[in-house]
């Protein structure tokens, strides 16, 4: 698969994805903080790069959830649960795609 193949067939993924808002939180020092919604997003969009990591490799891989699963992730509230699921989604396909290129495959 060509990465504009990979780009199109993961579009309407991308397209939840980037639904979340991008807000942050300013704390009594100043300091900006990224919302849960935008913590959630940035763990999202890296389990799918790791997604089209590996379909770029043509390495088969379990779909790290559903549509109607990823519908849910999306919506707010963004809470604790949520932001637990994305890390252990990110953690573990992270280390998919760390071990499918190990095995070797062409770099995305």
């Amino acid at each position: 698969m060509t990465t504009e193949e990979v780009s199109e067939r993961y579009k309407p993924i991308d397209a939840l994805i980037d639904s979340i808002p991008e807000e942050t939180l300013t704390g009594e020092n100043g300091v900006e903080y990224a919302s849960p919604g935008f913590s959630l997003k940035v763990r999202l969009m890296l389990v799918i790069h790791h997604c089209k990591n590996m379909k770029l490799r043509s390495i088969d891989f379990p779909a790290p959830f559903s549509k109607s699963e990823l519908s849910e992730l999306v919506k707010s509230p963004y809470t604790k649960a949520k932001l637990e699921q994305a890390k252990d989604l990110q953690d573990k396909y992270r280390q998919l795609d760390e071990e499918s290129l190990q095995k070797g495959g062409r770099v995305a």
